[in-house]
């Protein structure tokens, strides 16, 4: 007889994340995660890739076990005016980008880095509310003392998942693409090139009797 069980009964939850708080806070910048391309498909729009970047900084406030929190901001990574990463950054650098600093500007550049990020929240579609980037300025000269001396940092596995998952539905979404478009399979390697004639021992004693017809005739093989 099966054992009765509630769905989900005996399964561990997860702790809640600890969040940071909802406020301005001085953060510096720890890393920047090329995410490659990512399957974007909003309602009423076409489905399509964009390049992805990730910013990851670290809030100069710490939980409550002493580390300091980690705020992260995923990115279009796009040179255009419009763009937010550009936004940002010129935010960030304390003036308008041109055209050509725009499309020749080193993200990595900004590690290590200080700014002051305006944190807020924001309800997932999960029900979850958790803090977002919502703004990154330039961090006045007089707050550069207030920030510590960062421990070193390492990157979190969760991001290669995170990178993988992307890649996945970057090539199931180009392979569809491809089929759409009525793209077919590669042609099998046997029909890439002309089959050889094979040569066997009834051709070659065939042409050594014709070559030795000819020398008798005086004439050149045919």
């Amino acid at each position: 007889m099966a054992d009765k069980i509630m769905l989900g009964e005996g399964a561990a939850a997860a702790p809640p994340r600890e969040q940071p708080p909802i406020k301005s806070t001085i953060a510096v910048l720890m890393d920047v995660i090329d995410l490659g391309l990512r399957v974007e498909d909003f309602p009423g729009k076409p489905a399509k890739l964009s390049p992805k970047v990730q910013l990851v900084w670290w809030s100069i406030d710490k939980d409550s076990q002493g580390n300091y929190f980690e705020l992260s901001k995923e990115y279009t990574n796009s040179h255009f005016e419009s763009a937010k990463l550009r936004k940002h950054i010129a935010a960030w650098v304390g003036r308008a980008l041109t055209d050509a600093e725009a499309k020749a500007f080193d993200l990595t550049s900004l590690v290590g880095k200080p700014c002051q990020l305006s944190v807020v929240a924001k309800l997932a579609k999960n029900g979850n509310v958790y803090a977002n980037v919502d703004a990154v300025t330039q961090l006045h000269e007089l707050l550069v003392p207030q920030i510590p001396q960062m421990p070193p940092y390492e990157r979190k596995e969760f991001w290669a998942s995170r990178k993988q998952e992307y890649a996945d539905a970057a090539a199931e979404f180009k392979r569809k693409q491809a089929v759409a478009n009525g793209a077919s399979l590669p042609a099998p390697q046997s029909q890439l090139a002309a089959p050889v004639a094979q040569v066997t021992n009834e051709v070659v004693v065939q042409q050594m009797i014709a070559a030795e017809a000819a020398q008798q005739a005086d004439l050149p093989p045919v």
